[in-house]
C-alpha cells in the first residue's frame, strides 16, 4: 500500500509497515513503474547513473537496461565526476588512461606517498597492505590537509594548505628537476616536453612555496629528495587531488613528475610535460588543425594514432583491473 514520510519507524515493528514480497512482485512492480514513466512522459525522462562498486559484467547490463529496455541513452558513471581529470593527466603525462600499478605494490616499493586520499575509510584492503609494508621498512609520505589514521605511522605527514596541492607538487618537481634527480637517458628516450617541464617549475621553489602551501622548504626538499632517490617510488592519489575545479592540474604533478613503478632503477624519471595552463587554453581555443577534433593537442603527443592507440590501451587495463572500489 502507499507509504507516506509522516509515520515514525519501529525498527522492532518493520512489518507493520511493510511486507514480504516475492522477487517477481518486486521486479514487475519497480520495472512497470518505470515503464509507465517513460511510456508517459518520454524515453529521455528515465536515465541511469552507474557506480564503481559494480564489475565489468554489471555496467554492461546497467547501460544495455538503460539504453534497450529505456530507450535512452541518458546513461552516466560516477567516474565522470570522480576520475576524468585523472584520465586527462594520465593521457597528458603517460599517454595512457590507466594506472600503472595494482595498489599492492606497494610492498614492493621503498617509498609511497599518498595525497589527497584515506584509504584506511575508503579502501580498507589497500590500507592493510600499505600498512603491512610500512612494517616490512617501507617508508610512508601521507600529504593531505586532513590528518587520516596513516598519518599517525608515517614516516613524514605534510599538512598543507588546503587547495595549495600544485604549489606544493611543483616545489618538489622544481627539486627533483634542479638537482639532476633525473634518469637522463629514460627522458631522451621515452618523452617528450622535458624541457617544458623543467622552465615551467623554475619558479616553484620550496622557498617561494612555503609561506603558500604552509610547509617549510626543508621539509620539501627532503621528501622530494626521499621519493626521487630511492630504488622503488610510488604515489597514490584519491578523489582530494582530483575533485577540484583544478583537480587535472592537481593530478598532471603526480604523472609528469613520476612512473609510479617499484621496480624502478634509481632515479627519477619525469614524463611528458604540457603545463595545465596551455591544456586548458587548447580547451577553451579548441583544437589545432593536426589535432583529433574536440581534443587538445596536449593530450595526443603521437597524433590520431597513437591517441587511439592510448585509449586502447587504457581500455585493455580497465578490463583487466576493474575491481569494486570505494569512490
Amino acid at each position: 500500500m502507499p507509504k507516506t514520510g509522516d509515520f515514525t519507524m519501529d525498527p522492532d515493528r518493520v512489518m507493520d509497515v511493510f511486507r514480504e514480497a516475492s522477487w517477481e512482485e518486486a521486479l514487475e512492480f519497480a520495472g512497470g513503474k518505470l515503464a509507465a514513466i517513460r511510456d508517459q512522459y518520454g524515453k529521455k525522462s528515465l536515465a541511469g547513473f552507474g557506480s564503481a562498486k559494480g564489475s565489468n559484467e554489471e555496467a554492461y547490463l546497467f547501460q544495455k537496461l538503460v539504453r534497450t529496455g529505456f530507450g535512452s541513452n541518458n546513461v552516466d558513471h560516477c567516474t565522470r565526476l570522480c576520475h576524468a581529470s585523472s584520465v586527462v593527466a594520465l593521457l597528458e603525462g603517460i599517454g595512457s588512461g590507466a594506472v600503472s600499478n595494482p595498489v599492492m605494490d606497494v610492498t614492493k616499493a621503498d617509498v609511497v606517498v599518498i595525497i589527497g586520499a584515506n584509504p584506511t575509510v575508503n579502501h580498507p584492503v589497500a590500507a592493510t597492505w600499505i600498512k603491512n609494508a610500512v612494517k616490512n621498512g617501507t617508508k610512508l609520505v601521507v600529504l593531505d590537509p586532513r590528518r587520516s589514521d596513516l598519518a599517525r605511522m608515517a614516516h613524514r605527514y605534510l599538512q598543507f594548505k588546503p587547495d595549495t596541492d600544485v604549489p606544493l607538487l611543483n616545489a618538489m618537481m622544481n627539486v627533483i628537476v634542479t638537482e639532476g634527480l633525473v634518469d637522463e637517458a629514460f627522458i631522451a628516450s621515452r618523452t617528450i616536453g622535458y624541457e617544458e617541464l623543467r622552465k615551467n617549475v623554475e619558479g616553484y621553489s620550496p622557498e617561494a612555496m612555503a609561506p603558500i602551501c604552509g610547509i617549510d622548504a626543508d621539509t620539501i626538499r627532503y621528501v622530494a629528495r626521499l621519493y626521487a632517490t630511492s630504488k622503488g617510488s610510488m604515489i597514490l592519489w584519491g578523489m582530494g587531488v582530483s575533485q577540484h575545479v583544478h583537480g587535472t592540474d592537481n593530478a598532471l604533478p603526480d604523472r609528469t613528475g613520476a612512473d609510479d613503478r617499484a621496480d624502478w632503477p634509481p632515479r627519477h624519471r619525469p614524463a611528458s610535460a604540457a603545463r595545465p595552463e596551455q591544456c586548458a587554453r587548447r580547451l577553451r581555443r579548441g583544437p589545432d588543425p593536426d589535432d583529433v577534433p574536440g581534443l587538445p593537442a596536449c593530450v595526443q603527443p603521437g597524433g590520431a594514432g597513437q591517441l587511439r592507440k592510448s585509449l586502447a590501451t587504457a581500455r585493455r587495463h580497465a578490463g583487466r583491473q576493474a575491481r569494486p572500489h570505494g569512490g
